[in-house]
């Protein structure tokens, strides 16, 4: 699996900047499984949609928005862990057990340490 951003607008066929992010089967030549993090402001950022970078939710639905360089926005790699995860909400990219929102087939949350499989990434 691999974290995948939408190659439309979450609300197409409004142009509202906001995009989906799924975890899909992974697909080397998918642009939207390609992304940049940058160490310095901890933001990751895709390279199907440049200038937008990796959100959180209220709720913990992850998206894909403008960089505003708010807390929201900051995640780190724990490479001993697998865990991918906002130091300020202190959640971590989990694969959800069941689609969380219509359409776009959305099966990401941010949400508390469970120490499951279900939060292991590969960087």
């Amino acid at each position: 699996m691999a974290l995948t951003a939408a190659p439309k607008d979450k609300f197409f066929p409004a142009e509202t900047g906001i995009f989906a992010v799924a975890a899909k089967a992974l697909d080397t030549s998918d642009k939207g499984q390609q992304w940049s993090y940058d160490m310095t402001e901890q933001t990751m950022s895709s390279h199907l949609h440049p200038g937008l970078v990796l959100t959180e939710n209220e709720s913990g639905i992850p998206f894909l928005y403008n960089s505003k360089n708010v807390n929201i926005q900051k995640f780190r790699f724990d490479l001993n862990n697998h865990h991918v995860g906002n130091p300020n909400t202190h959640h971590i990219l989990t694969l959800a057990e069941h689609e969380l929102w219509g359409d776009n087939a959305e099966n990401l949350i941010f949400e508390k340490h469970d120490h499951g499989k279900m939060q292991k990434w590969e960087a």
